[in-house]
Parts: C-alpha cells; sequence; structure tokens
C-alpha cells in the first residue's frame, strides 16, 4: 500500500505546486495551438450530431481545464483554502465592500471605454470588427471559469512569496504570460474593434486582482467580477451607440 501512496504523495507535495501551474501553461499553449490552426476547420458544415458532440466534448474539457484541475490541487493539498481565498476572516467587512467596489469597477471600465472611443473613435457598427456581447449565462460561466482559473495561479506565488501584494502581482503575471501565448489574443490586439473587447478583458483581470488584494475573499472577487462583468459589457455598448450617435 505504501508503494502505491508514495507517487500520490509526490503529485500533491505543495513543494510541486509551480509544476503543476507549468503543466496548466503548457496544457493552454498547447490546446490553444492547435485551436488555432485548425479554426479554418470550424466553418465547415457539420452535422447537427457532430456540432453537439464537439461542443459537448469542448465544454467538457474546458470545465476539467478550469475546475477540476485546480479543485484537484485544492483537495491534494498543494493549495491551503486560506491562500486561495476560500476561508474568509471577516464576511461582514467583505460583503460591505462588495457593492461599493463593484461600482468603482464598473466605472472604471466605462470612464476607459469613453476614452478609447474618444481618441480612436472605432466604429463597432461591423459586427466582424466588434465583439457582441454573449448572454448573461455565458457571462456568468466565464467569470467563475477566470477567477478559478486565477486564484489556482495567484496561489503559487502567495505561498512563496511574503508579500501579499507581490503575490497577487506575481499571479497576474503568469496569466498574463499565458494570454499573450495564445495566438488568437495576440491577433485581437491587432484588430482596433477587437482590441476594445482585449483591453477590457485585460483591465478587468487587473481590477479582479485588486479585488483580491482588498478583500482577500474568493467568493466575494466572483461575485464582483460576475456582476462587473455584465454591467460593464452593458455599459461598453450603450457608450458606444451614444457616441456614435453624436458623432
Amino acid at each position: 500500500m505504501e508503494t502505491f501512496l508514495t507517487p500520490a504523495r509526490l503529485i500533491f507535495s505543495p513543494q510541486n505546486l509551480w509544476v503543476w501551474v507549468s503543466c496548466s501553461l503548457f496544457l493552454s499553449v498547447m490546446i490553444n495551438g492547435l485551436a488555432w490552426h485548425l479554426r479554418g476547420l470550424a466553418g465547415d458544415p457539420k452535422p447537427q450530431l457532430i456540432e453537439w458532440i464537439l461542443s459537448f466534448l469542448r465544454q467538457g474539457a474546458r470545465f476539467i481545464y478550469f475546475i477540476c484541475l485546480p479543485y484537484a490541487a485544492l483537495l491534494g493539498g498543494l493549495i491551503p483554502a486560506t491562500r486561495a481565498g476560500l476561508v474568509p476572516q471577516d464576511w461582514l467587512r467583505d460583503l460591505t465592500l462588495f457593492l461599493p467596489l463593484s461600482l468603482g469597477a464598473t466605472l472604471l471600465l466605462l470612464f476607459l471605454r469613453a476614452w478609447i472611443l474618444r481618441q480612436e473613435r472605432v466604429d463597432c457598427g461591423n459586427p466582424n470588427s466588434c465583439s457582441q456581447l454573449p448572454s448573461w449565462t455565458i457571462q456568468l460561466r466565464e467569470s467563475i471559469y477566470m477567477e478559478i482559473h486565477w486564484a489556482f495561479y495567484r496561489s503559487a506565488p502567495l505561498l512563496v512569496v511574503k508579500n501579499r501584494a507581490q503575490g497577487i502581482v506575481l499571479g497576474l503575471g503568469i496569466v498574463a504570460v499565458e494570454s499573450w501565448l495564445n495566438p488568437a489574443w495576440r491577433v485581437r490586439w491587432q484588430d482596433p474593434g477587437m482590441a476594445i473587447s482585449a483591453l477590457r478583458a485585460a483591465a478587468l483581470a487587473v481590477l479582479m486582482a485588486v479585488v483580491f488584494g482588498i478583500t482577500g475573499n474568493l467568493w466575494v472577487t466572483i461575485g464582483v467580477h460576475v456582476l462587473v462583468e455584465i454591467a460593464s459589457g452593458w455599459a461598453w455598448s450603450r457608450v458606444g451607440d451614444r457616441i456614435s450617435e453624436a458623432e
């Protein structure tokens, strides 16, 4: 029995959390690169059953990557629940900060949107130029996925860096590296319309890192992310419409 348990202890040793993060980055690079090279096949017509099967497999793989991988690391003891923000110390304080932080983050993104449009005059009338807003259910799902994924990356530096703010910044740096290694993400910055949505996603990641730094509560950070994602997405589209009408 001891022979079988030894490999498991090695795999789930807290010292190997960086190995898990590196493997996650490697999987991200491989999958995103493969998806990029096969992007031309996505538009080919397929039977409805095949479309459903492919969609099910894709969403299942994303659920395993974004949720199951961090959860396995948590259950295996690689990530302390306190470091991940799963065991907050002051719920009353954190819930009191929920609405002010959500409103502040939304307003900052709104001001950013207005400033960009004033500077660049990006035309969002073309659906191929500016990405359309997904449904609120998709925004909810993606917000949860991102926050859990970011918490996973953030936990590694938080375990080795004594300064909490520095650990959060380093975790954000890992997220930035992963994003930049995605060819689809880099291409988004080359198109003015798509770059706007990419900039909002990047700004949102930074703001949520700040929110977590203030609260240390992953649950509240997820709630703020969901609210800001939906509110700012709606507000960005409205500001663009109003400025376009004014011009």
